[in-house]
């Protein structure tokens, strides 16, 4: 039955659109209210920190409302300092105070690796600071930059610091596995090389090696089915006499093997 054939459902279907639309042009009304304070508060943030040249970035944020996003409801906004620093504003959580005011979260942006990615850090230890939209900017600026710029800035030197290393080992793999691919018959291996850089060779179902690189230009090298001689001298390549010691793995042993073994490696006294 259409709402046409049904009075009551038509008149339900009416109500609930015009509390609807009501509802959105509150939402719209706030959000715009809250846009309208920040240009002010970067006025202020320019005055009380003059030295970081904050500027505005473009807003980007859209917020998610039921099964669809909509731009106008959105409060999101950044600013940016010329050393790269950048704070963001958002709904806070809750999202309005006892009265109904909205709540604005203001956090830090973090570096990325080179390849876009972040790193992981405890979130729970990154500085946020909620303010109310009803305060003036002046309030607002004032605390964003009393309470949340100081450590925002230790976090984010520790993140930096992090990141180089990331990028500066990330590096180091690469050219290791492209020596060893320019230099045997080794092939790249897998689906994500710049993530997981691998290699391996493949002559025989039963005889193949995977290469994946480790730090500081070394390589981490699986073996299987080569002969044991040339296993012998694999060893003394990689483990001279000189160095003393080696890691040895070995796999689908006889247990009688396995005890010989065990006890020449670790004789009883």
């Amino acid at each position: 039955m259409s709402a046409q054939a049904d009075p009551v459902r038509a008149a339900r279907l009416d109500e609930y659109h015009r509390r609807k639309a009501i509802s959105d042009a509150e939402e719209i009304t706030e959000a715009d209210r809250v846009r309208a304070l920040y240009p002010h508060i970067l006025a202020e943030l320019q005055r009380l920190d003059p030295s970081a040249g904050w500027l505005d970035v473009v807003p980007t944020e859209r917020e998610p409302i039921g099964n669809g996003y909509t731009e106008r409801r959105a409060i999101g906004h950044s600013f940016r300092a010329e050393d790269g620093r950048q704070i963001d504003a958002r709904r806070g959580w809750p999202e309005t105070d006892r009265n109904g005011i909205t709540r604005i979260c203001w956090t830090g942006s973090y570096p990325r690796t080179a390849k876009g990615e972040y790193l992981c850090y405890d979130r729970d230890d990154a500085p946020t600071v909620n303010t109310s939209s009803a305060r003036q900017p002046e309030q607002i600026a004032a605390d964003v930059v009393r309470r949340l710029l100081p450590p925002y800035a230790e976090l984010r030197a520790e993140v930096a610091e992090r990141v180089a290393a990331h990028d500066r080992s990330d590096d180091d793999r690469q050219e290791t596995i492209a020596r060893i691919i320019s230099e045997t018959l080794a092939e790249p291996y897998g689906q994500q090389q710049d993530r997981n850089p691998r290699a391996h060779i493949s002559l025989r179902a039963d005889s193949w090696a995977e290469i994946q690189p480790a730090a500081h230009g070394r390589a981490d090298i699986q073996l299987r089915g080569i002969p044991a001689d040339v296993a012998v001298r694999l060893l003394n390549i990689a483990y001279p006499p000189a160095h003393g010691r080696a890691d040895i793995q070995l796999r689908g042993i006889p247990a009688d093997v396995a005890v010989r073994l065990l006890n020449i490696a670790y004789p009883r006294r």
